[in-house]
């Protein structure tokens, strides 16, 4: 019987465990050879396989006949060139309107305004830079204070009550303004952003111009409000002056005043200034902005939910188109027959009859009246002009 031994232990690998295998004495350890199968015969019928070289070959050549390399290399160059970079987008230039009645002054602001900043036109009189800027618009308005045939402060006004005028940076430039309170209060006065003393150095210029173009720049592409508030905001204050009372708060002009003071609330509710303290210094302009806003809604609010005021309100409006009520400023038939009542009451129905009157409603005017005269019975004058709108009443029924 044979001698055998055992080899030394195999470690595991991972989980398979490798067997023991026994070796004989002597053994090289080789594995047996298999046997040799025989070749069986070849069989006449079958074909003989081309060489692998062979069929490479013939794949080859079909491939290259058909075109489909070419198509390959083609696709191959396209993919390997790399993409020319796209030129730039040329710069977006803004309008600017220079309005000044001397030369020399209106040449040399022109020149000083970068060409390629902004697209510059001059002007010597106010009318045709009005008309300019209502064809097309402008993103800044440099406008001397003394033009042929008007002011620059008349200009101003015009270009803020304008489509897109509360927009614009003005710059309202003087000799005069090298007094700076004089300056800073005409041109806060008719609606300016910056004043500028002439003369002037270019980087005065630039810095004005600077400050103007930043007072305006919207609020939504400056990105510190959220988009939904910062667009509000910009559409409001765009059109705060060529709007009356009503659009202001969006509602109707016969709106009760319940519904006059929950539209102010919701209003209120996203535009008081204390939600945007934080801009207060990060960013004054647009802080400025929203607190302008704010006051303006307020100012519509408390006049529409007064009765008294809101009578005299509406009758500015349909009498003279007056978008906004300033105390003191009456037509003469609004003051003659407020002045002739004797009490708060009888006069608050005088207003009602003079609204009334300017709306063609002679009914509603004829009992507002008629509850003047009831309150004082002894004035006269009130007895003619309930008189008189009866009068007029009569000719108007009997016409029907």
């Amino acid at each position: 019987m044979e001698r055998k031994r055992r080899s030394g232990s195999v470690p595991q690998l991972g989980r398979v465990a490798l067997k023991r295998v026994a070796v004989p004495i002597g053994s090289t350890g080789a594995p047996p050879a298999a046997p040799v199968r025989p070749t069986p015969p070849p069989d006449p019928e079958a074909t003989t396989p081309e060489p692998p070289d062979a069929r490479e070959a013939a794949l080859l050549e079909a491939v290259l006949e058909s075109g489909f390399m070419q198509e390959v290399e083609v696709a191959e160059r396209r993919t390997s060139r790399r993409p020319e970079p796209e030129p730039p987008p040329p710069p977006v230039l803004r309008r600017a309107l220079v309005v000044e009645a001397d030369r020399p002054v209106r040449e040399a602001v022109c020149a000083c305004l970068p060409p390629d900043v902004f697209e510059t036109e001059a002007f010597a009189e106010p009318e045709a830079a009005l008309e300019a800027f209502t064809a097309r618009g402008a993103a800044l308005c440099v406008i001397g204070r003394e033009l042929r045939g008007g002011s620059g402060a008349v200009l101003c006004k015009l270009l803020r009550r304008a489509e897109g005028g509360a927009a614009v940076g003005i710059v309202l430039m003087s000799p005069h303004y090298l007094d700076p309170t004089l300056g800073a209060r005409e041109s806060s006065a008719y609606g300016a952003d910056a004043f500028l003393p002439l003369p002037a150095s270019a980087e005065l210029l630039a810095a004005r111009v600077e400050l103007a173009l930043s007072l305006r720049e919207p609020i939504e592409r400056l990105g510190v409000l959220p988009q939904k508030v910062a667009r509000a905001i910009d559409e409001r204050f765009a059109a705060v002056d060529r709007r009356d009372y009503y659009a202001l708060l969006e509602v109707d002009r016969r709106a009760r005043t319940d519904e006059i003071r929950a539209a102010w609330h919701r209003i209120a509710d996203w535009l008081h200034p204390d939600r945007h303290a934080r801009l207060r210094r990060a960013h004054p302009h647009v802080y400025e902005r929203i607190n302008a806003l704010y006051k303006r809604m307020g100012e519509a609010y408390a006049v529409l939910v007064d009765d008294d005021r809101r009578r005299r309100y509406n009758l500015g409006l349909h009498k003279r188109g007056a978008l906004r009520l300033v105390e003191g400023e009456r037509g003469d038939r609004e003051s003659r027959e407020l002045s002739l009542c004797a009490t708060d009451d009888a006069r608050s129905h005088v207003l009602e009859s003079l609204e009334a009157r300017s709306l063609g409603d002679l009914e509603w005017a004829e009992e507002a009246m008629a509850r003047a005269v009831e309150i004082e019975p002894e004035n006269r004058e009130l007895g003619l002009i309930l008189s008189s709108i009866r009068k007029l009443l009569d000719i108007v029924r009997r016409g029907r």
